[in-house]
């Protein structure tokens, strides 16, 4: 059976001492194996533990639908069951209290779900951010086919839905490909969204030693909806287009340059 032992006051030669007002001491309680100490508030909700400072109360320790700990007039966190939310003036808060500050940082955050930016409907869910290398592929067939030897390297970044690649293909070499056919890029890290109500996105192109048709002016990097692979466009005029071959290419001299953003 336990044993409470209650001391109001301490007997001296000079007189009563009384505890609660007076009495200036410390306690160091160690007990093996169990719960060192147990505070139990019953009936309503509210403070388990006051803390205070020269007297004033600084913070609390407390239950309210949740274990919280609370910084008098200030933040706190509240422990629910699946969850940690903010407090401010002894309340759960909404939309007032920040995570770190501008000269005290937290260093890496780690989370498997979304970031909610802005707002909390689905539309303003951040699911994935991403960085990476690739290694594009010079082809002259969407599958298949034959490749091109050279230099090729590529990054890319992934913000939800949007991707932006920037590679390069350099001395770009033909041999054993067939000159007539459409100069494709494969290995895309991603393909391209799926919609019948979008149509199919662009890049900006730079190119040297590439040989173009009497008229071609313009050159974007196309790829198609739904898949990892692109194209080499031209523009003649508002109503003739044109798709660079295998054979446009200066073997061994080509080089391409290509960045582009589109939806996945």
């Amino acid at each position: 059976m336990a044993s409470v032992i209650k001391v109001d006051q301490i007997q001296s030669d000079t007189g009563t001492v009384n505890i609660a007002s007076n009495l200036v001491m410390s306690s160091t309680v160690t007990r093996d194996g169990a719960a060192v100490q147990k505070l139990n508030r019953t009936t309503s909700d509210g403070d388990i533990v006051e803390l205070q400072k020269d007297g004033t109360t600084v913070g609390s320790i407390g239950e309210s639908s949740g274990l919280y700990i609370q910084r008098a007039s200030g933040a706190g966190w509240q422990f629910g069951i699946g969850n940690i939310s903010p407090r401010k003036s002894n309340a759960l808060a909404d939309n007032q209290i920040d995570l770190g500050s501008s000269s005290y940082r937290y260093k890496d955050l780690y989370l498997s779900g979304s970031v909610y930016l802005g707002g909390t409907g689905a539309a303003n869910a951040l699911d994935d951010y991403e960085e990476g290398t690739f290694t594009p592929e010079v082809a002259d067939a969407i599958t298949g086919g034959n490749t091109a030897s050279g230099t090729f390297t590529g990054f890319y970044t992934k913000i939800g839905r949007v991707v932006t690649l920037n590679f390069n293909c350099t001395n770009i070499g033909t041999a054993g490909m067939t000159s007539g056919n459409s100069l494709h890029i494969r290995n895309l890290p991603f393909a391209s969204i799926l919609s019948t109500n979008l149509q199919s996105v662009n890049g900006t192109v730079y190119a040297n030693a590439l040989t173009l048709a009497a008229g071609e002016i313009t050159m974007v990097f196309d790829v198609p909806d739904g898949e990892s692979y692109g194209l080499l466009r031209t523009m003649i005029s508002a109503s003739n287009a044109g798709t660079i071959t295998v054979g446009d290419i200066t073997s061994g001299l080509t080089d391409l340059r290509i960045g582009i953003t589109y939806t996945v």
